[in-house]
């Protein structure tokens, strides 16, 4: 049953606790769905690209958690986000795959 999961490219093993495997919800499965890129074979999550102004959360690196303002893209895969670090507006430059847009206010 799990042979075709294991042997998914990127795939190193299966999460579980103990002997238990860790089920997950329909409704996430059911997200993840929509989210995927149909015109890319290998399904790869459609993420939009934020725009100038909107609020963005960073999921990497050592600002990993905070939240702040997209202000633009310096290169392919390089972006400036806006950050409130010991009350001042920081303009702080990063890799585009540690910012995800959407995060609420």
């Amino acid at each position: 049953m799990l042979a075709p999961v294991r042997s998914s490219v990127g795939v190193a093993n299966v999460v579980r606790f103990g002997m238990d495997y860790s089920a997950v919800p329909d409704d996430v499965i059911e997200s993840l769905r929509g989210r995927a890129d149909p015109s890319s074979g290998l399904h790869r999550l459609a993420c939009p690209q934020p725009a100038p102004g909107d609020r963005v959360r960073i999921n990497a690196g050592p600002f990993r958690g905070l939240e702040g303002v997209f202000e633009g893209k310096t290169g392919p895969d390089r972006v400036i986000v806006l950050l409130d670090l010991l009350g001042q507006r920081a303009r702080i430059r990063m890799c585009s795959g540690h910012v995800v847009p959407g995060c609420a206010a």
